[in-house]
């Protein structure tokens, strides 16, 4: 019981961790994008 408890609990902190990383990779975009369009203005 307690396996598949840890083994959940590691499984919910990696799909939390990939859409932090996710999140992350996304503003970076925005940000890349953003300041790109500023320095061609």
């Amino acid at each position: 019981m307690s396996t598949a408890l840890e083994e959940s609990r590691r499984h919910a902190i990696e799909l939390t961790n990939e859409k932090i990383q996710a999140v992350k990779d996304f503003f970076t975009n925005i940000f890349r994008l953003d300041t790109t369009h500023r320095t061609e203005a």
